[in-house]
Order: structure tokens, then C-alpha cells, then sequence
């Protein structure tokens, strides 16, 4: 393989990365539940930022963060709604994993990868509310 065709290799695998690294939304409060038509919105959502992950270079670790407090509950992706969730590191991957969630209201559920060369820290903001998903 020629030194080009390896730097594109190269190029397109990290841009693949970035495509997957999580969320696009303004904030965690931003996402929707689609089903049904128009879009509805979380109520009375409230950002919590939860305690910072950090893993090694090339590691993968499920994890699970929880709402608590007066807003215990978390509309992920079990509950029909679009991830409610953001993270701050474009090193990692964390695709939420409904099915662990299902009937725990108040969890997110999450295998984070850290792609990058060395080890890195990552810190997740969530999305909970003071009333319960449908």
C-alpha cells in the first residue's frame, strides 16, 4: 500500500470515529421523542454532569451514570426518545445501550471507547427530569 493510500486509510477511519462520537445536539436537554409525529421535548429537563470516566488508550468499559436528586429521571433511548445525553471528548465513542436500560428509569447505560493514543477523560452530562417517561 502506498504511503497516499495509507494517510487516506488513515484519514477516513478517524473520520469515521467522529461521525459516531456521540450527539449532536446543543445541549442533552435538546433531544426529542419522534415517534407519534411531531417532535415533543423532555419535561422540566435539567443537565446533570456526572462524574468524569477515564480509560486508557485503545480501552472499551460499559458504563452506567444515573439522574438523581429532584430530577431522578432519565428519557433515553428505552423510552423511544433520541440519545439524552452529551459527552466532551471526540477521543471516545459511547453508543447508549437501550436494552441494559429497560424498565430503569432513572439510568443511562453506555460501552465508552477510547480511541486515542493515550489515556484520556471523559465527562458525560445527562438529561433527567422531574417526571417520569411515558
Amino acid at each position: 500500500m502506498s504511503a497516499v493510500s495509507c494517510r487516506l486509510a488513515g484519514f477516513l477511519a478517524a473520520a469515521a470515529m467522529l461521525a459516531l462520537a456521540g450527539p449532536a445536539w446543543a445541549d442533552a436537554c435538546d433531544s426529542h421523542n419522534w415517534n407519534g409525529g411531531s417532535p415533543s421535548s423532555i419535561p422540566d429537563c435539567e443537565l446533570q454532569v456526572q462524574a468524569p470516566l477515564k480509560l486508557s488508550a485503545w480501552e472499551s468499559k460499559g458504563w452506567t451514570f444515573h439522574c438523581t436528586g429532584d430530577h431522578p429521571y432519565y428519557w433515553g433511548l428505552s423510552f423511544g426518545w433520541s440519545p439524552s445525553y452529551t459527552f466532551d471528548n471526540t477521543c471516545f465513542t459511547a453508543p447508549e445501550n437501550a436494552a441494559v436500560e429497560s424498565g430503569d428509569t432513572n439510568k443511562f447505560d453506555a460501552t465508552f471507547t477510547n480511541w486515542c493514543l493515550k489515556s484520556e477523560t471523559v465527562t458525560v452530562t445527562l438529561a433527567c427530569s422531574d417526571t417520569p417517561p411515558p
